[in-house]
Protein backbone atom coordinates (compact mmCIF):
# COMPACT_ATOMS: atom_id res chain seq x y z
CA UNK A 1 0.00 0.00 0.00
CA UNK A 2 1.13 3.71 -0.36
CA UNK A 3 1.79 5.17 3.13
CA UNK A 4 3.93 8.02 3.80
CA UNK A 5 6.97 9.06 6.14
CA UNK A 6 8.99 11.85 7.32
CA UNK A 7 12.30 12.86 6.06
CA UNK A 8 14.94 14.99 7.54
CA UNK A 9 16.26 17.28 4.96
CA UNK A 10 18.13 20.43 5.66
CA UNK A 11 17.05 20.35 9.29
CA UNK A 12 13.59 20.13 8.22
CA UNK A 13 10.71 17.37 7.76
CA UNK A 14 9.40 16.87 4.36
CA UNK A 15 6.43 14.32 3.67
CA UNK A 16 7.56 11.42 1.36
CA UNK A 17 4.89 9.20 0.35
CA UNK A 18 6.04 5.64 -0.30
CA UNK A 19 5.25 2.00 -1.60
CA UNK A 20 4.97 -0.94 0.80
CA UNK A 21 6.13 -4.40 -0.06
CA UNK A 22 6.47 -7.35 2.85
CA UNK A 23 6.33 -6.58 6.15
CA UNK A 24 6.93 -8.36 9.31
CA UNK A 25 7.09 -8.00 12.68
CA UNK A 26 9.86 -6.06 12.95
CA UNK A 27 10.63 -4.67 9.26
CA UNK A 28 8.89 -3.38 6.34
CA UNK A 29 9.94 -3.76 2.91
CA UNK A 30 10.03 -0.02 0.69
CA UNK A 31 9.42 -0.69 -2.87
CA UNK A 32 9.75 3.04 -3.86
CA UNK A 33 9.56 6.61 -2.37
CA UNK A 34 13.34 6.41 -0.03
CA UNK A 35 16.94 6.98 -1.72
CA UNK A 36 19.86 5.53 0.06
CA UNK A 37 20.78 7.49 2.61
CA UNK A 38 17.50 8.99 3.50
CA UNK A 39 16.89 9.74 7.10
CA UNK A 40 13.43 8.54 8.12
CA UNK A 41 12.05 10.02 11.23
CA UNK A 42 11.28 7.31 13.36
CA UNK A 43 9.40 9.00 16.20
CA UNK A 44 7.20 12.07 17.07
CA UNK A 45 6.34 11.96 14.07
CA UNK A 46 2.70 12.36 15.07
CA UNK A 47 2.65 15.75 16.14
CA UNK A 48 5.01 16.70 12.64
CA UNK A 49 4.16 19.34 10.09
CA UNK A 50 5.59 19.61 6.52
CA UNK A 51 8.55 22.06 6.91
CA UNK A 52 8.88 22.05 10.61
CA UNK A 53 12.45 22.48 11.99
CA UNK A 54 13.88 18.65 13.35
CA UNK A 55 16.86 17.33 15.62
CA UNK A 56 18.25 14.23 14.58
CA UNK A 57 19.93 11.86 17.17
CA UNK A 58 21.44 8.73 17.75
CA UNK A 59 21.81 7.05 20.95
CA UNK A 60 20.98 10.58 22.03
CA UNK A 61 23.62 12.28 20.61
CA UNK A 62 22.69 15.05 17.97
CA UNK A 63 23.67 14.41 14.67
CA UNK A 64 25.56 17.44 13.25
CA UNK A 65 24.99 18.42 9.09
CA UNK A 66 28.50 16.79 8.43
CA UNK A 67 27.39 13.19 9.81
CA UNK A 68 28.89 13.67 13.24
CA UNK A 69 27.98 13.14 16.79
CA UNK A 70 27.74 15.54 19.60
CA UNK A 71 28.64 14.12 22.87
CA UNK A 72 27.30 16.84 24.87
CA UNK A 73 30.56 18.21 26.36
CA UNK A 74 30.89 20.41 22.84
CA UNK A 75 33.24 17.69 21.43
CA UNK A 76 32.12 15.87 17.58
CA UNK A 77 32.74 12.00 17.11
CA UNK A 78 31.75 10.15 14.30
CA UNK A 79 28.86 7.92 14.16
CA UNK A 80 30.69 4.52 14.13
CA UNK A 81 32.62 5.46 17.63
CA UNK A 82 30.90 5.27 21.37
Amino acid sequence: GIDKVYLCRGGKAEPVEITKGLRTDAQVQVLRGLNVGDTVITSGTMQLRAGQAVTVTVNGKRKTENGKLETGNGKLESENEG
